[in-house]
C-alpha cells in the first residue's frame, strides 16, 4: 500500500498538475486576502504594478523558459551545463537592462501621477535581480522535471508573501507599498533558498557557451512574442 502511494505521488505528470492547481488556489487566497486588506484605490495600485512587472518579465521569461527546456532537457551533461551557464548569461543581460530603465527613470517617478508606474520604475530592477535565482531555479526544475521541487519553490515563495503582507497589516501598514515591499521579501528569500540548496546552478554560469547564447536567443526571439502576447491579452482582460 505505501509502495502503492508513493509511486503515485512520485509520477511527474501528477506533481506538475498539483503544482499548477495548488499555485492557483494560493493565487486565489492572497487575492482574497488583499482585498479585505487593502481599499479600492491601494488595490488597484498594488495589481497595476503587478502588472506591469507581469509584461517585464514575460520579456524575460518568454525568452528563456520554452528555450532553456528544448537545449536541457534530455542531453548530455556537458551540452547541459553550457546551456545552463549560456541562459543565465542572458537573464544576467537582460536583468541589467532592466536596472538600466529602472535606473534612469527613478529621478523621474515623483513627478508621475500614476503610483502604479511609479512603483513600478522604482522597484523594476531590484525586483528583477532578488528574482533571477528563482527564475532559474524554476528553469531548471521544470527541465529535469523536478516537479516536487517546483512545488516547493512555489509554496515557499507564495507561502513567504501572504505571511509577509499579513504581518505588515497586523502592524497597521496595509496599503500598495507594504505589499510589494512583501513581494520583494518573498522572492528574495525564496532565491536565497535556492542558491542554498543549488537549485539554480549558478556555478553553471562559468561554463556558457557563445554558439548556444546564439541559439537560445534565435528560439527566444520568437517564443517571446507569443509569451508577450500572451501576458498582454491577460491583462488586458484583467
Amino acid at each position: 500500500m505505501y509502495k502503492r502511494l508513493k509511486l503515485k505521488f512520485s509520477n511527474t505528470h501528477l506533481l506538475s498538475l498539483s503544482a499548477n492547481v495548488i499555485v492557483v488556489i494560493l493565487g486565489i487566497l492572497s487575492y482574497v486576502l488583499l482585498c479585505r486588506i487593502l481599499t479600492l484605490r491601494e488595490r488597484g495600485v498594488w495589481l497595476f504594478f503587478q502588472s506591469l512587472f507581469a509584461l517585464a518579465d514575460s520579456i524575460r521569461s518568454g525568452f528563456l523558459s520554452t528555450g532553456f527546456i528544448k537545449f536541457y532537457a534530455g542531453v548530455e551533461k556537458k551540452r547541459a551545463t553550457e546551456v545552463a551557464g549560456s541562459t543565465w548569461i542572458i537573464s544576467i543581460a537582460i536583468t541589467l537592462i532592466f536596472c538600466m530603465v529602472s535606473g534612469a527613470s527613478y529621478f523621474t517617478t515623483d513627478f508621475i501621477e500614476d503610483e502604479g508606474i511609479s512603483y513600478f520604475l522604482k522597484w523594476l530592477g531590484v525586483l528583477a535581480i532578488v528574482s533571477l535565482p528563482h527564475f532559474m531555479a524554476i528553469c531548471l526544475v521544470q527541465a529535469k522535471e523536478h516537479f516536487g521541487k517546483f512545488l516547493v519553490l512555489k509554496l515557499f515563495r507564495n507561502f513567504i508573501f501572504i505571511t509577509c503582507f499579513v504581518t505588515f497589516y497586523f502592524y497597521n501598514r496595509h496599503t500598495a507599498i507594504e505589499i510589494i515591499y512583501s513581494y520583494l521579501i518573498s522572492f528574495t528569500i525564496s532565491s536565497l533558498l535556492t542558491l542554498i540548496l543549488g537549485w539554480c546552478d549558478v556555478k553553471t554560469v562559468l561554463s556558457y557557451n557563445k554558439k548556444v547564447i546564439k541559439e537560445l536567443l534565435d528560439f527566444g526571439k520568437y517564443s517571446m512574442g507569443t509569451n508577450l502576447s500572451a501576458t498582454l491579452f491577460q491583462t488586458v482582460e484583467n
